[in-house]
């Protein structure tokens, strides 16, 4: 069962759920810097540079729950295998 795995399926798509979170909430953040900044830019390569400067920082959100989300599952996986394999090891035991 659940309990018996170590793997909390609600807490662990809490945690997914908090990182799609995160990522519309940069994108949003973004958006909005875009938008302020928008009179500020006195030519094509100042505005080409903000936002060659505003997609890099969204990039390196993106990389970086990337990377939490890969952990979060990576760290699931390892709680699976191990109640499978411990399951497997009662079964063949009573066998």
């Amino acid at each position: 069962s659940e309990a018996q795995c170590g793997v909390d399926v609600y807490q662990l798509f809490e945690q997914l759920s908090q990182k799609q979170v995160e990522l519309l909430t940069g994108a949003f953040e973004i958006g909005n810097k875009w938008m302020s900044s928008f009179g500020e830019f006195k030519g094509m390569p100042e505005l080409v540079a903000a936002q060659s400067k505003l997609a890099s920082e969204y990039g390196s959100k993106v990389m970086s729950v990337s990377k939490e989300t890969t952990e979060l599952l990576t760290a699931s996986r390892e709680d699976y295998k191990a109640w499978f394999e411990k399951s497997f090891k009662v079964l063949t035991e009573q066998t």
